[in-house]
């Protein structure tokens, strides 16, 4: 970050550890924000949140989704995506025998709009499991799915099935035609050489939630 911003990595420490100012300043936080709006962060996010504190909690709690019973109707024009009780493995890999909708989480249709064009018909809600994707997705966090976009060539992370198993992974380059990388953003798990022949995927992960 330091280096997209044109900062030494110790000035931008400062405001990562609190030492300057308990609020990002505008112009620190314009940049950010042009930083990271590619990468399908909302700016709103990076204006509402002051270096891991709240300042608006209106504004912060418009944007978050709400858990709805599977039954029950959306409100006050929110988007639903359905919650499944399933765990992708960021790890070794875990069987799915079945996939069965717990929940649904209401999202602000404006707030989904910003993440995706597809229809909320078309995503989906799991959970992760194990340390395989650390830091970026960490045991117990719960990924958005778009199904729509099942193609390798995108960039980003993998919703898949591979050997029965289902993964979360991130898409490379391979050296043999027809094959991928699959990659783990923990060091500590080497990259996995796979035919697409043999892979189902299910989508592209858009969005993750986690514990705090």
């Amino acid at each position: 970050m330091a280096a997209h911003l044109g900062m030494s990595p110790s000035g931008y420490s400062h405001y990562e550890q609190r030492i300057k100012d308990k609020s990002l300043p505008p112009k620190i936080a314009a940049s950010i924000a042009n930083v990271v709006e590619p990468l399908g962060v909302p700016r709103e996010e990076v204006y509402d949140l002051t270096l891991g504190e709240i300042r608006d909690h209106s504004t912060f709690n418009s944007v978050l989704p709400t858990r709805i019973e599977a039954d029950a109707p959306a409100e006050n024009g929110q988007s639903l995506v359905p919650v499944y009780d399933v765990s992708a493995s960021a790890g070794f890999g875990a069987l799915v025998d079945y996939e069965e909708q717990t929940h649904s989480l209401a999202f602000p249709p404006d707030y989904l709009k910003r993440l995706t064009s597809s229809p909320p018909q078309n995503l989906a809600i799991i959970s992760v499991k194990g340390e395989s994707m650390e830091p970026t997705l960490v045991d117990d966090d719960i990924v958005l799915v778009d199904m729509s976009k099942t193609h390798m060539g995108f960039e980003g992370l993998f919703v898949l099935r591979h050997n029965d198993t289902l993964l979360v992974k991130r898409a490379g380059m391979a050296a043999k035609s027809g094959h991928v990388m699959l990659i783990s953003d923990n060091k500590a798990y080497p990259p996995v050489e796979a035919a697409l022949a043999d892979l189902n995927v299910i989508g592209k992960v858009l969005w993750y939630g986690r514990k705090v």
